[in-house]
């Protein structure tokens, strides 16, 4: 049978873990605290090792990913580095187009899922440890669910965790733990089992992960306008561009739904967010519309770069194949009244 951590996620490409799931979504830990996770993962029964160094910047919100793990063509070796969070940049790495996130997703899930069964097993994290201990936990009830941004997974009970680990004298923990459990998707589907041992160190990471002055020769930016694009820093401020809101225009109201068509069912839901000035745009269908702020954050609309006011009856929104017109259909931002 094919095992799950190497040969592939069982994930579904949904938003975050779903809300109503306790007690099977946990939150941060003590193992969550640190800040470097070295990572090494190989399933039973196969030969393919996995390895990665995963770090955070708290303060920048960057992370920076070493790798050498299989992958689609043979084994992938490099560095990946999201600059804010946001901004994927890449070296010495060939990623799959269309796919590249999957390159962070699945090292993340994996400290994730690391992170969730020693929160269960050892609740109080490194202070649980004298120099070494014997781990061996057992749930048959509740399992785990775990996500990035933009994906989730499910270890399901009952699942195990056996192993050790050390606690060296600079803080740092050095693990060794071998997991089993089932695995189901979104759907309640059940999917390859999880048989895999971990390897690695729990550690603080050392900032800044990369410096604002490193140039970006042999370095792939997957960001608008990368070929001019010379450092990080420059990175940094596309980014700070992109997150923009712009600026409160009193003159203009973009409250009401707007549609590319307006006998289309879909459409953006547009209504004031708080009192500064700010909308929210939201995406609509005949049942609803999401939650304010969660599809596309708040904005001005006005001097955001992801729109562009052609009158007061039409705007173009961004989307991931360029701009999109909308035009207003109604002043009244319910699509149900």
């Amino acid at each position: 049978m094919r095992r799950w951590f190497l040969v592939a996620l069982w994930l579904a490409a949904v938003p975050a873990a779903a809300a109503d799931c306790d007690p099977e979504c946990d939150g941060p830990t003590e193992w969550s605290k640190f800040t470097s996770i070295s990572l090494r993962a190989i399933d039973a029964g196969s030969p393919a090792l996995a390895e990665w160094r995963v770090q955070f910047d708290l303060r920048t919100q960057d992370i920076r990913i070493d790798m050498d793990a299989p992958g689609p063509s043979g084994r992938m070796k490099g560095t990946i580095v999201l600059v804010g969070g946001r901004i994927l940049m890449a070296k010495g790495l060939s990623l799959p187009p269309g796919a590249e996130i999957s390159a962070i997703d699945t090292p993340i899930l994996g400290v994730k899922l690391l992170n969730g069964v020693l929160g269960r097993a050892l609740p109080a994290g490194a202070a649980a440890i004298a120099t070494e201990r014997a781990l061996k936990h057992r749930e048959a009830k509740a399992g785990i669910r775990f996500a990035t941004p933009t994906t989730e997974a499910h270890m399901s009970a009952p699942w195990t965790a056996e192993g050790k680990l050390t606690k060296i004298a600079n803080g740092e923990v050095m693990y060794d733990v071998r997991i089993t459990g089932g695995t189901h998707d979104p759907f309640g589907r059940k999917g390859p089992p999880i048989d895999t041992r971990f390897t690695g160190r729990y550690a603080m990471a050392k900032t800044p992960l990369i410096d604002n002055a490193m140039p970006l020769e042999g370095w792939t930016v997957y960001a608008p306008g990368a070929g001019e694009l010379k450092t990080v820093a420059a990175v940094r401020e596309v980014l700070e561009a992109a997150l923009n809101p712009g600026t409160p225009d009193r003159t203009k109201n973009f409250t009401g739904l707007w549609k590319q068509d307006c006998v289309q069912v879909e459409g953006l839901q547009i209504k004031p967010a708080g009192n500064d000035g700010m909308y929210s745009v939201s995406y609509c269908t005949a049942s609803g519309c999401v939650e304010p702020n969660t599809y596309r954050p708040n904005t001005f609309i006005t001097g955001d770069r992801r729109y562009k006011v052609v009158n007061d009856m039409e705007i173009q929104v961004q989307g991931q194949s360029g701009f999109t017109t909308y035009q207003k259909c109604s002043s009244n931002p319910d699509p149900l009244s």
